[in-house]
This record gives C-alpha cells, sequence and structure tokens, in this order.
C-alpha cells in the first residue's frame, strides 16, 4: 500500500508499511536507515537531519522486481494492473560499450564500456507500455579507429523534447515493437538513417556544411533537422496510434508518409541484412545518401498537407 497523501498520519502508519516495533523512533527511518530503503518511493523523506511525519506523505514500500535485457533495440514492459500508479523508478540501466580499437598495428584504445543510469524515474499506471532501449555495442573500428554505441530514434529524441505526447508516443513505440517481431527488415532500416536524424537533432552528426565551424554546423542542424523531424515524425506517430487504436482517426498525411516511408525502410533494411550494417560511425558519404530521402519525406508531409487544406 502507499502512505496516505494529506490528513493525520502517525508512526504506526509509517511501521505498518516500513516494518519496526515499538521501540523505534521517527528517526529509525532516514532513508537508507534500515527500514526506509534507498529504493523505496519516499522523495520526502531525508536521509538524516531535520524528519517530520508529513515527510512520508505518500511514501510507500517499493517492491524491486529485476528485469534483464541483453539484446540490443527496444524492450518492452507492459506493467500488470496491479501497479499502483504513481512514479516506477528505473534502479539501472546500461547502455552498450563502444567497439575496440581497429586491427592494425596501432589497434587503438580498447572501447568504453556503456553508461550506467541510475534513479531515473517516470510517471507511470497500470497498462502503461515501457520502453527500455539497450543500446548496442559498436564493432572494432577498422585503420585504427574506434567503433560507436547504438541510439536513439525519432519520435524518442521528440518525445524528450517536449515536441510529442506521451499517447502517440508510447502508440508509436508499441507499433515498433510489433515490428521489431514481424517485419525486422523495415525497422532495422528505420533505425539506420533515424539514427543519423537524432545525431543532427544532438548538434553532432555528418558535418554537412563543411565551410562552417564545428559550432555553427551544430546550431544549424539542430534547428533544421528538428523542425523537418516534427513536420515528418509527427504525422507518422499518429498515423501507428490510429493504427494501435490509440487515436480515433488518421491523417492523410500520415497514411502517405507510411507509404512512401516503409518500402525505403525495407530496402535499407534488407540491403543490412545481406550485406551487413556498417561498423563505421556515419560519416559525409551516409549524410549525403541521407539528405535526398529526408527532402521526399518532407516533400510527401507538406504535399499531404496541402491536400488535406484544400478538402477542409
Amino acid at each position: 500500500m502507499t502512505l496516505q497523501t494529506s490528513g493525520p498520519i502517525s508512526l504506526s502508519d509509517i511501521q505498518a508499511e516500513f516494518g519496526g516495533g515499538p521501540t523505534d523512533t521517527l528517526t529509525s527511518y532516514y532513508v537508507g536507515g534500515p527500514y526506509v530503503l534507498t529504493t523505496d518511493y519516499a522523495p520526502n523523506v531525508p536521509t538524516s537531519g531535520p524528519i517530520s511525519l508529513s515527510n512520508f506523505y505518500g511514501a510507500a514500500r517499493t517492491t524491486l522486481t529485476t528485469i534483464t535485457y541483453t539484446n540490443p533495440g527496444s524492450n518492452y514492459l507492459v506493467l500488470p494492473p496491479s501497479f499502483v500508479p504513481g512514479t516506477l523508478t528505473i534502479v539501472s540501466m546500461t547502455g552498450g560499450g563502444g567497439g575496440g580499437g581497429g586491427p592494425d598495428s596501432y589497434p587503438g584504445h580498447v572501447g568504453y564500456p556503456g553508461a550506467t543510469i541510475t534513479g531515473g524515474t517516470i510517471s507511470a499506471n497500470p497498462g502503461d507500455l515501457v520502453n527500455s532501449y539497450v543500446a548496442a555495442g559498436g564493432g572494432a573500428g577498422g585503420s585504427g579507429g574506434g567503433g560507436g554505441g547504438g541510439g536513439k530514434i525519432i519520435c524518442t529524441k521528440l518525445y524528450e523534447l517536449g515536441l510529442m505526447s506521451k499517447e502517440i508516443y508510447l502508440a508509436d513505440q508499441a507499433f515498433g515493437a510489433e515490428l521489431v517481431t514481424t517485419r525486422p527488415d523495415i525497422y532495422n532500416g528505420y533505425r539506420a538513417w533515424a539514427e543519423i536524424v537524432v545525431d543532427w537533432m544532438d548538434g553532432s552528426g555528418p558535418k554537412m556544411m563543411p565551410w562552417m565551424t564545428d559550432e555553427e554546423f551544430s546550431i544549424v542542424a539542430k534547428r533544421w533537422s528538428t523542425a523537418w523531424a516534427v513536420d515528418i515524425a509527427t504525422p507518422w506517430a499518429e498515423e501507428m496510434a490510429y493504427k494501435m487504436g490509440k487515436k480515433e482517426s488518421g491523417s492523410l498525411t500520415g497514411r502517405m508518409i507510411t507509404a512512401a516511408g516503409i518500402p525505403i525502410c525495407k530496402a535499407v533494411g534488407v540491403w543490412q541484412r545481406v550485406v551487413g550494417p556498417s561498423k563505421k560511425p556515419a560519416g559525409f558519404g551516409k549524410g549525403l545518401l541521407l539528405i535526398p530521402v529526408f527532402i521526399v519525406f518532407k516533400l510527401v508531409a507538406e504535399l499531404g498537407r496541402l491536400i488535406e487544406s484544400k478538402k477542409s
């Protein structure tokens, strides 16, 4: 159970939730002490110093469930009906490490291990779909170069930036989970180019304007790639939400982008499956190949919106 969020609260209420006996005082219930664990949900309970009964409003004993994902890609967990609405704590999430150095006479340094994130929290409710993306470790670099790790996809980045609603984002992620098992070529092909777009949205990625300084290109890349990603990914994600039953209707623009995008993603995915994914970080050449694809999606989106505006 969870302790009440207002009104009378007593030491016996706290003991019923976290344990203890008649000889224990309130100072026995500091976070990190014998009863309130650091993994429990007790955001207002201190680790030392002044402590009061009101600090325990809404606090709860946390039931820890260990789920280990090792395969690179998206891993989905649907929270059961028994989940108490509130905050879900991610105790530890580790991304894939970078690849080792290339096999030359000077092989380079071994890749760094993946980063571990601890203590992250998200608001969650029963039935919510939680996406845990495990970034793949990069392959060994060629000619002394190091490999790279995995990355995010466009809708995840837009959601993090507050440019996509949680409902649409979760529905799009659920559709992605289906693609992983039912049409992996499409999913893998999408990731191949989407991760480069996300790099541009972060201000990095292939530098397509060599006459600019790195700082100037970072600013420009963030601005244009994010604006275009919103225009392209929003109707795509909304169409996926419609297909997943989370939205009452789709849109012509979403259908057009889907119709254009799926064959392109599949072609890239089949190529990767036959030839094998590149072990090298994306450079100018890959960026140059991606720009026309990005332009096609942008034109399709604008055409769809134009047709819709004529019909309204």
